[in-house]
């Protein structure tokens, strides 16, 4: 990973079944930061076909279409800022979502990691 970072491009048919594989190996109490892109958007099929969202998802709708994260097993909701990795493990995004075949869009999400 070099000092700029990296960048993934999640879609909105990447769930936890079929998350993003990074290759980034954390360690645990790692710091890292996520960069999520601020023009991107994903959408959700069914009542919501055609309605764009972003990392959080649909109001009022739980985890639906929310952006989470997870490192071997742990699942954290996606936010811009600084992390802690609570585990060793690869760094994993997905798109909350358990019916992905009607979904579209993509969001790209940078990450930094910081030195120990």
């Amino acid at each position: 990973l070099s000092s700029d970072g990296a960048v993934f491009v999640v879609r909105g048919v990447d769930n936890w079944f079929y998350p993003v594989k990074t290759g980034i190996m954390l360690r645990k109490s790692q710091e890292f930061s996520l960069l999520p892109n601020h023009i991107d958007r994903w959408c959700g099929g069914g009542s919501r076909q055609g309605v764009n969202t972003w990392i959080e998802g649909y109001p009022g709708r739980g985890h639906w279409m929310k952006m989470f994260f997870q490192i071997n097993g742990d699942k954290q909701e996606v936010s811009a800022g600084r992390h802690v990795a609570t585990q060793d493990g690869e760094l994993q995004f997905y798109c909350h979502d358990d019916v992905v075949n009607d979904n579209s869009g993509q969001i790209r999400i940078k990450v930094l990691l910081h030195d120990q």
